[in-house]
C-alpha cells in the first residue's frame, strides 16, 4: 500500500532523504529493511524513527532522546530535523578531549562579564528548571553574567540560551577539565540534588552552594547524598529537609533553610472564562473541577489522583478533573484506562501561565507522595484556590500557618474525595478573596532570591551586594557583638533584634563560627514493648506530650507507638517483654524513621536499676557518625571450570520483564549446573516469565519488601538445596541517567565472564571460611551505604537471636542492590529470623523499611554464620586476585 505523505512524521519528507540518512548503513544494520517493500528513506521514516533506529552512524537516536527532547518523546530524528538542527543540538555524543573541554570554558567565562555558574539537571518544563531561570533573572538585574551548566537539554533550551552560555553535560565535556579553569572567585550554584553531582563532576563542590528541593527520602534513594557532603554549604527549601539532612550530612557541610517565594502566577478574567468555556464544550455542565498539576508520575500520586477523582465521581457525577503538566509513560497508560472507563478527565498538558486553569478550579487536590512543596498550592492559593492533600512527605506541612490558611491535609484518599467535596461546597467569593490577598502577600521570589544572594556571598568569603558604607557598618557592628557568648543574647540578635536586615544577615554567619556552648543532639527516651494495649490509640495528651521532647530531654514515653511524634530525635532504650510478638515493635521502630539515631534493649526479666525504679534514664549519648564502609575490591583472575557437589542455586525477583531478558543471557556465563528460581507479583508475568526462563520454579508473590522477601524468604527452603547460590533482580533505575549504569556494574561484578565466574565458583569451592561475594558500592552510592533509619529495625529484629553486636557505620560491608553470590549456610542466620510478609510495607518507600534493614544485614548474617565476605569490582582500577591467593588467606579459612 502507497504511504501518503500525511502519514509521514512531521518534517520528514518522503521524497527526500535527509543528509544524515545512509542507505547502505542502514540496510547492513537492520537486515529486515531488506524483506520490507519499502525502500531504505521511507522505511527509515515511516517505521524507523518511531522504533528508535538510527538513520546512520552520525545520528544516535537514544542520545537524543535522553539528552533533549521532552520527556516521554517520541520520533527523535523527526524532532531534530524540525527543532534540533536549527537550536543547534549535536545528534551524537561528541567525542571531546580534556583540552577541547578546558578551551570551551576559558571561551564562555572571556564571553561575560562577572559571571555566575549555575548548574542544574536539565531544561524540562518543570519547577527545577524554572527556578533556576527566575534565579538567573535576578542576578542579571543585579549586574552578574549566568553561565549555565545542564546535564541534559529539554524544551526550555532556548530561554535558558537566550539568559546566557549554557552547556549540555551530555553532549561529551569533560567536566573536571572545565572545572579546573573556572577562577575561584566565580560564584557557583548547583540546583536540586542532580546538579549537585554535576558541581561534584567538576571538582567545585567546596567552594558551591546547592540550593535543594527534594525531600531526604529521595537524596537517599537516589544515591544524592555524596554529592551533598562536599558543598560548602546546603540550603534546604524546608525545614523538615534541613532536620532530615542533618544527621546524614558530614558535619563539616554547612546546612540551612530558606523557604522559596512566589511569583504570584499572573491570570486574567478573559483567560479563565476561556478554560470554564472549553470545559464547559468537552464535558457539558459541570458541578465542581478538581484540579492538580505537575509531573505526572508515581511520586506525584497520579494513580491516587485518579483514585480520588473515581470515589469523588460517585458523589459528583458532573465533577471534571484536570491534570496539568507532562505525563509519564506509567501515567498516560493510567490515564487512557481512565478515560476509556468514561472519566471526565481533562489534561491540557504543561501550561507555561497555569494561572487561568488555577482560577477555573474549585479546589486543588495534592495526591503526592513526596514533595518538597509544592509551590503549585501556593500559586493556586494565589487565584483564592484551596488544597486538600494527602498526609506524606510533604515540606509544606512545615509551615503551619499557610497550610491554616490555604487548605489541609487528611489521612487517606478517602478522606481526600470527601473532604475536597465538601470544601468545594463551602467555599464562598469571600474565602478566595481572603485565601487569595494571604497567597499573593507571601514572601516574595525577590526576597528569596536576595538571600540566596546573601548566602552564597559567604560561601565566595565575601558579599555580592553590599556598598561599601554597609560593609563598614556591618564591621562596626561586628566588632561590637562579635565576642558575646550568652546563648540568650546570641538568640536575641540571630532573630535581629535592633539590627538591619543586611548586617543582620552578616552577624549571623559571625556566630556561626564562634564557639558555643555544648548541646546535647539528642534526647534519652524509654519506653516497654506492649505496654500499651495493642492496637490501641493514642491519645491526645500522650501525642502531645511526645512532641514536646527536646534534645538533652531525658523520660519514658507511654507507648512506642509514639515514637514517631517525638519532638527530637532519640537515644532510645527499650524494654523487651518476653512472649510478646516483635513485630508490632518493628512497625513502631519503621514508622519513627530516622528520629531513632541510637538504640539499646533491655531483657524485662533482667532490667537495670533505673528501669526497676521506673527513674530517668541515662543521659543521651551523641548520635551515630556518618563513615563510608572501605571500598577495596578485588577482581578475579579467569579460571577454569571446577567441579562443586550440587548446582548452584540463582534466585532472580523479577518486576521488570525486560530486564529479566537481560539477566537471563547473563546467566549463560555459568558454565556449572545450576537450578532457577524466579519470583514475579503478577500471574500474568509469571506466565511470560517461564518463556523466558523456561526450566525455572516460577512463583507469585504479593508486591511487598521489594525484591528482599521473595528471594530470602519466600524461596528459603529452596536455599537448603544448594551449597552456592546466586541473587539477582531486575533493577531499574531509569530516574537518572547517573545511576543508569547501575545494573551493569552489578552484572559486571558478579558474572563478568565465563572465566570469572568459573574463578568465583573455584574460589567457594577451595575456601570454606568465604561466606559471600558482594560487589563493591557503586560510586554514586556515597552515604547510602551507611546505615541510616535502617539500624534501628536492624537491631530490633536481631536482638536476641544470637547475632553480633551491629557495625558502626565506617564498617558496614553489605551488598548494596540486594544482589550478591553466597554460601546457602551464610543467609541461615537472616533466614532463621524468620520474617513474615505481613511485617514488610505495602507501599514502596525509599529507605527506613524492615527490606532496607534486611538488605545490610546481608553482610551482618555472613559473619554470624562464621564467614568472611569478599567485595569484588570491575576488572577496572582493582587487585587482580588469584584462587590460590585467597587460599592463602588466614581471614578466609573456616571457623569452629
Amino acid at each position: 500500500m502507497a504511504v501518503t505523505r500525511r502519514e509521514m512524521p512531521a518534517g520528514l519528507d518522503a521524497r527526500r532523504a535527509d543528509p544524515l540518512f545512509d542507505a547502505e548503513w542502514y540496510g547492513a544494520a537492520y537486515p529486515d529493511v531488506a524483506a520490507s517493500s519499502m525502500h531504505g528513506w521511507l522505511h527509515f521514516a515511516v517505521h524507523g524513527d518511531a522504533e528508535g533506529r538510527a538513520p546512520g552512524p552520525g545520528f544516535d537516536p537514544s542520545f537524543y532522546r535522553r539528552t533533549y527532547m521532552p520527556l516521554e518523546g517520541e520520533h527523535p530524528f523527526a524532532y531534530y530535523s524540525t527543532h534540533g538542527r536549527g537550536e543547534g543540538h549535536v545528534p551524537r555524543r561528541l567525542d571531546l578531549s580534556a583540552a577541547d573541554s578546558a578551551a570551551k570554558m576559558r571561551e564562555v567565562l572571556a564571553s561575560v562579564r562577572n559571571p555566575v555558574l549555575l548548574v542544574g539537571n536539565d531544561a524540562q518544563r518543570a519547577g527545577a528548571p524554572l527556578l533556576l531561570l527566575g534565579l538567573a533573572s535576578r542576578l542579571r538585574q543585579l549586574g552578574w553574567s549566568p553561565i549555565f551548566l545542564l546535564q541534559r537539554a529539554g524544551p526550555l533550551l532556548r530561554r535558558f540560551a537566550s539568559t546566557g552560555p549554557t552547556l549540555i553535560a551530555d553532549e561529551g565535556w569533560d567536566l573536571s577539565a572545565m572545572g579546573r579553569e573556572i577562577p575561584r572567585w566565580t560564584p557557583i550554584v548547583g540546583n536540586t540534588g542532580w546538579g549537585a553531582q554535576l558541581v561534584a563532576e567538576l571538582g567545585v563542590s567546596s567552594s558551591a552552594l546547592l540550593l535543594i528541593h527534594e525531600m531526604p527520602a529521595y537524596l537517599i534513594e537516589h544515591s544524592l547524598l555524596g554529592s551533598l557532603e562536599s558543598a560548602h554549604t546546603v540550603v534546604a527549601s524546608m525545614p523538615s529537609m534541613q532536620a532530615g539532612l542533618a544527621p546524614v550530612l558530614a558535619s563539616a557541610t554547612h546546612l540551612q533553610t530558606i523557604v522559596p517565594g512566589l511569583r504570584p502566577p499572573e491570570g486574567t478574567r478573559a483567560g479563565s472564562r476561556r478554560v470554564r468555556a472549553r470545559l464547559h464544550d468537552e464535558f457539558g455542565e459541570s458541578s465542581f473541577v478538581f484540579l492538580s498539576a505537575g509531573y505526572a508520575d508515581h511520586r506525584k500520586g497520579f494513580d491516587l489522583f485518579l483514585s480520588a477523582a473515581e470515589l469523588i465521581a460517585q458523589r459528583e457525577p458532573s465533577a471534571v478533573f484536570v491534570w496539568l503538566g507532562e505525563m509519564s509513560g506509567w501515567a498516560s497508560a493510567l490515564a487512557a484506562n481512565a478515560l476509556s472507563a468514561g472519566m471526565r478527565l481533562c489534561l491540557p498538558g504543561f501550561q507555561v501561565s497555569p494561572a487561568d486553569w488555577y482560577a477555573a478550579a474549585d479546589v486543588y487536590l495534592l495526591a503526592s507522595r513526596q514533595d518538597p512543596g509544592p509551590t503549585t498550592v501556593m500559586d493556586a492559593a494565589c487565584v483564592g484556590v484551596p488544597f486538600v492533600g494527602l498526609e506524606a512527605d510533604i515540606g509544606l506541612r512545615d509551615l503551619g500557618q499557610v497550610v491554616e490558611r490555604t487548605g489541609e491535609f487528611v489521612p487517606d484518599v478517602a478522606s481526600l474525595a470527601r473532604r475536597a467535596v465538601e470544601v468545594a461546597g463551602h467555599e464562598t467569593a469571600q474565602s478566595r478573596r481572603a485565601r487569595g490577598a494571604f497567597g499573593r502577600g507571601y514572601r516574595s521570589f525577590e526576597v528569596y532570591v536576595d538571600d540566596v544572594i546573601e548566602v552564597l556571598g559567604e560561601v565566595r568569603g565575601a558579599t555580592m551586594r553590599l556598598s561599601p558604607v554597609q560593609k563598614a557598618f556591618a564591621r562596626a557592628q561586628l566588632a561590637t557583638v562579635g565576642g558575646l557568648r550568652s546563648p540568650r543574647l546570641r538568640g536575641l540578635l540571630l532573630r535581629g533584634f535592633a539590627l538591619p536586615g543586611l548586617v543582620r544577615r552578616r552577624v549571623r554567619r559571625a556566630l556561626r563560627s564562634a564557639p558555643t556552648p555544648r548541646r546535647q543532639r539528642l534526647a534519652s527516651v524509654a519506653a516497654v514493648q506492649g505496654e500499651a494495649a495493642e492496637g490501641s490509640e493514642a491519645t491526645g495528651s500522650d501525642r502531645d506530650s511526645a512532641q514536646s521532647i527536646r534534645p538533652g530531654d531525658r523520660g519514658w514515653l507511654p507507648a512506642t507507638s509514639l515514637l514517631s511524634h517525638a519532638g527530637s530525635d532519640l537515644d532510645l532504650r527499650i524494654v523487651r517483654r518476653a512472649g510478646l510478638s516483635p513485630w508490632p515493635l518493628v512497625r513502631d521502630v519503621e514508622e519513627a524513621g530516622a528520629r531513632i539515631q541510637r538504640i539499646t534493649q533491655y531483657d524485662a526479666t533482667r532490667p537495670p536499676r533505673w528501669v526497676r525504679e521506673r527513674s530517668r534514664p541515662p543521659r543521651p549519648r551523641r548520635a551515630i557518625a556518618t563513615g563510608l564502609p572501605p571500598r577495596d575490591a578485588v577482581w578475579f583472575a579467569p579460571a577454569e571450570p571446577v567441579g562443586l557437589a550440587r548446582p548452584v542455586g540463582v534466585f532472580v525477583h523479577a518486576y521488570y520483564l525486560d530486564i529479566a531478558v537481560v539477566l537471563a543471557q547473563r546467566l549463560a556465563m555459568i558454565e556449572h549446573p545450576m537450578s532457577v528460581y524466579v519470583s514475579t507479583d503478577t500471574d500474568e508475568k509469571a506466565a511470560q516469565l517461564r518463556e523466558i526462563f523456561p526450566d525455572a520454579v516460577v512463583r507469585v508473590f504479593a508486591n511487598r519488601g521489594t525484591d528482599v522477601y521473595p528471594k530470602i524468604y519466600g524461596f528459603a527452603a529452596e536455599h537448603a538445596d544448594h551449597d552456592i547460590v546466586l541473587h539477582l533482580h531486575t533493577k531499574r533505575s531509569a530516574h537518572s541517567s547517573h545511576l543508569s549504569n547501575w545494573l551493569p556494574f552489578l552484572l559486571d561484578c558478579l558474572l563478568p565472564s565465563v572465566g570469572g565466574v568459573n574463578a568465583i565458583l573455584g574460589a567457594f569451592a577451595s575456601t570454606p571460611g568465604l561466606g559471600m561475594v558482594s560487589p563493591s558500592h557503586f560510586p554514586s552510592l556515597g552515604a547510602a551505604t551507611n546505615w541510616g533509619p535502617n539500624r534501628a529495625i536492624a537491631e530490633v529484629l536481631t536482638w536476641g537471636r544470637g547475632w553480633p553486636n551491629l557495625p558502626e557505620n565506617g564498617r558496614l560491608i553489605f551488598p548494596a542492590g540486594s544482589m550478591f553470590w553466597a554460601r546457602s549456610t551464610a543467609l541461615e542466620p537472616l533466614q532463621r529470623l524468620e520474617i513474615p510478609l505481613t511485617a514488610f510495607d505495602v507501599v514502596y518507600r525509599p529507605d527506613g523499611t524492615v527490606a532496607h534493614a534486611v538488605e545490610r544485614l546481608l553482610g551482618v548474617s555472613c559473619e554470624a554464620a562464621g564467614l568472611q565476605q569478599l567485595v569484588v569490582g570491575r576488572s577496572e582500577g582493582v587487585g587482580v586476585l588469584r584462587v590460590e591467593d585467597l587460599r592463602r588467606q588466614r581471614a578466609f579459612r573456616a571457623r569452629t
